[in-house]
């Protein structure tokens, strides 16, 4: 069980860390071409909401998970 575990919030580190440098290179676009901010905004938000999410997941398997 601990291993399926470790494999778990490993998976999840994992995707956080995508989600922060695809938070990155959306930020960046944004501060260099602010003529399509409407649509950077969004995906900026939506990005924001899912790394609340994972890193919420995250806390909660390890405490779940914790001996």
């Amino acid at each position: 069980m601990k291993s399926i575990t470790m494999t778990y919030i490993g998976v999840l580190e994992k995707r956080l860390e995508r989600k922060k440098e695809e938070i990155r290179n959306v930020s960046d676009f944004l501060q260099s071409e602010p003529t399509y901010g409407k649509i950077n905004q969004r995906k900026f938000v939506e990005l924001e909401a899912e790394i609340r999410e994972l890193e919420s997941c995250l806390d909660l398997a390890k405490v779940m998970f914790e001996e």
